[in-house]
């Protein structure tokens, strides 16, 4: 083999090894999988007011999803624990799906667990549809 060969597959072997640790050190426990969700103004009179808000978490991902008149959103996050939080990034959109506020902020925000009580603080949430201004939501947790 010649040296512009070895120099390569020493430079894929390296670059997989640390890919797979950053990887497994990004896995977040068991205690955060599961579907959440809240409907953003669901007292409202008129219907396409509301909006519904679902996370899926499971061992392999973090689903995004806002659905509502005229809105159907999916995107891939990332996230990192610690303690009672979860961290929340954008990293993808799932649906070729382009949002104007994601060019505004990838943050989506911090997961609470407080004895299985679940609140959300989300700036991107808060832009896309509390007018900017930074809100609480109460997650229901299905599962």
């Amino acid at each position: 083999m010649n040296t512009l060969k070895i120099r390569f597959l020493i430079f894929y072997l390296v670059f997989n090894l640390v890919v797979s640790c950053k990887n497994k050190s990004d896995k977040i426990s068991e205690k955060w999988y599961g579907d959440y969700y809240f409907i953003i103004n669901e007292d409202h009179d008129d219907w396409r007011d509301q909006q519904k808000i679902s996370l899926k978490i499971t061992k392999d991902s973090i689903l995004y999803h806002a659905e509502g008149y005229q809105i159907d959103q999916t995107y891939r996050l990332s996230g990192k624990e610690s303690d009672d939080f979860l961290k929340l990034d954008y990293l993808s959109t799932e649906d070729d799906t382009e949002s104007a506020v994601l060019k505004k902020t990838k943050n989506f925000g911090t997961i609470t667990n407080s004895n299985k009580f679940y609140t959300w603080s989300s700036p991107y949430v808060d832009l896309s549809f509390g007018e900017g201004k930074s809100k609480i939501y109460t997650l229901t947790k299905n599962n």
